[in-house]
């Protein structure tokens, strides 16, 4: 449910979730985000959904989602920090436009995000889904606004 969402973001990067009508029916994500700082700061703003116990029962993440002018937005899986070992990410790119589409990342095509244990990540471990907006595909002082619809995992 879009009131489970929460929002991420790096000190001087700002994002808001709201939950809006479909065009459907029903209810999507709003997800607006204006990335700002420094690149020395890793300027990033993220939409993290709780990844809940059935994601390691499934192999892909499926959603329907358009933004408000082209850009790439990556989509992650988080295993949190447990002991000595800092948070661990996986990730895969995403294309969007103004034209809504149903998007699919399986699983074992993300990559590592910085050092991991493993090349894949262990599902069990994952507490939250994000949709990320960062340097690597934006520009500093970029702002908009994404809509993330029909979010689920499939097989």
């Amino acid at each position: 449910s879009p009131a489970s969402w929460k929002v991420e973001a790096s000190t001087r990067s700002l994002g808001a979730i709201d939950a809006v009508g479909a065009r459907e029916g029903g209810e999507q994500i709003l997800f607006r985000y204006a990335l700002g700082g420094a690149m020395s700061e890793s300027p990033f703003v993220a939409a993290v959904m709780p990844a809940g116990e059935a994601l390691s029962s499934y192999d892909r993440l499926t959603f329907t989602a358009r933004a408000s002018r082209p850009m790439r937005a990556s989509i992650q899986l988080r295993i949190p920090a447990e002991g000595d070992r800092g948070e661990t990410r996986w990730q895969s790119s995403v294309f969007l436009d103004s034209e809504p589409r149903e998007l699919v990342v399986p699983f074992e095509l993300m990559t590592p995000s910085g050092t991991t244990a493993s090349l894949r990540p262990a599902l069990a471990e994952v507490d939250a889904v994000l949709f990320v907006v960062d340097t690597v595909n934006t520009t500093v002082g970029t702002n908009g606004q994404i809509w993330i619809d029909r979010v689920r995992y499939a097989r």
